[in-house]
């Protein structure tokens, strides 16, 4: 899944990038949340007024696991775990309950990547 390579060199270069802001006095932190599902995408709004925006399940559950990540942390829903099992080592963080989820939600943190 290519969203959590991505994931994994923006968090490379922020941790570069904090180092810089930490000299100017600035502390900066980065943690991601990484869900697969479907969603709802397209423009919403009026004229004059209007952005492109997504919504859903998957969306708010990735909206929710990146509020949950602590800095350089990278959390994925089970569905995105299972998705990378064969390219990134994922550690289960045991069960978080998360607004506008009916049930917990089992919470995986991206530990590494398979070594080939």
């Amino acid at each position: 899944m290519a969203n959590v390579g991505i994931a994994v060199s923006m968090h490379t270069r922020m941790a570069e990038l904090c180092k810089i802001w930490q000299r100017l006095g600035h502390r900066l932190a980065f943690g991601v949340g990484i869900s697969l599902g479907y969603a709802t995408v397209g423009v919403v709004g009026y004229e004059g007024r209007y952005d492109y925006t997504a919504a859903g399940t998957s969306v708010n559950l990735a909206a929710r696991l990146c509020d949950q990540a602590e800095d350089g942390e990278i959390l994925l829903s089970p569905r995105a775990s299972i998705a990378v099992e064969n390219d990134f080592i994922t550690t289960s963080a045991g069960e978080l309950t998360l607004k506008g989820m009916r049930e917990p939600v089992e919470v995986f943190k991206l530990s590494g990547r398979v070594k080939n």
